[in-house]
């Protein structure tokens, strides 16, 4: 008698699309376009996990490693209040059309908490935000924002 051993979910082979080239308009794009393509595998129960076979549990283990690993940035009460900030000032910036120097930020903390991550989401909303109002105001968000 032989059992056939389940095909694995396709969600256990994804892998987090590589995000981190930003300085070109190309890897902008793609930021911008793929920053929520990933999710991480769902989490079994101890009965699910125990019922799979050896080589499914181990590549499940990896898989739930890599999606630890790459977890969603979460809301925070001093994240949304960088954000508001942060925001505000764009929207004011992108609005004025006067020549001269606009207010900026500064976001200051020590390494590994995530000031770069809610930069570059705040920044990539931002870009979604304009080109949708490019759609309805080309000559106004369609050029002052680049």
């Amino acid at each position: 008698m032989t059992t056939t051993v389940p095909p694995m979910p396709a969600e256990w082979l994804a892998e987090p699309p590589t995000l981190d080239d930003i300085s070109t308009v190309d890897g902008w794009r793609r930021y911008v376009e793929h920053r929520d393509d990933y999710q991480a595998p769902g989490l079994l129960s101890r009965a699910e996990y125990d019922r799979l076979p050896d080589g499914h549990r181990s590549l499940y283990n990896m898989a739930r490693g890599i999606g630890v690993a790459n977890l969603p940035r979460h809301e925070t009460p001093m994240g949304k209040a960088i954000t508001q900030e942060i925001a505000g000032t764009l929207r004011l910036n992108t609005d004025n059309a006067a020549p001269g120097v606009r207010p900026g930020l500064f976001v200051s903390a020590d390494a590994g908490l995530g000031k770069s991550t809610l930069v570059r989401e705040i920044a990539a909303e931002f870009d979604d935000g304009q080109r949708e109002r490019a759609q309805f105001f080309p000559k106004i968000a369609g050029n002052r924002d680049r």
